[in-house]
């Protein structure tokens, strides 16, 4: 969908981005503490070893699109998931 929608907005200066973030949430804290065993082992599958924290890691990647320097993409879906959607 952002393909289309930057495809079509892009010739008004409209950027269109997606961002599928891997975010700790109160929900996922909850977890945590209700299933620790399960949360260690999921933890062990993400190479950078935590969930993104939203305001740091999320909030400094919205930033940047919207800033100057990110003027230049669109259409793009980013993944911001510590690297666990790599494969060994």
């Amino acid at each position: 969908m952002s393909r289309v929608a930057a495809t079509e907005w892009g010739e008004f200066g409209i950027n269109v981005n997606v961002i599928c973030p891997l975010t700790m949430t109160e929900s996922l804290a909850k977890w945590k503490e209700e299933y620790p065993d399960l949360y260690a082992k999921t933890i062990q599958g993400i190479p950078m070893g935590r969930f993104a924290d939203a305001e740091k890691d999320i909030g400094r990647l919205c930033i940047y699109l919207a800033s100057e320097d990110g003027q230049y993409i669109t259409g793009e879906t980013i993944t911001v998931q510590g690297g666990s959607g790599l494969r060994p």
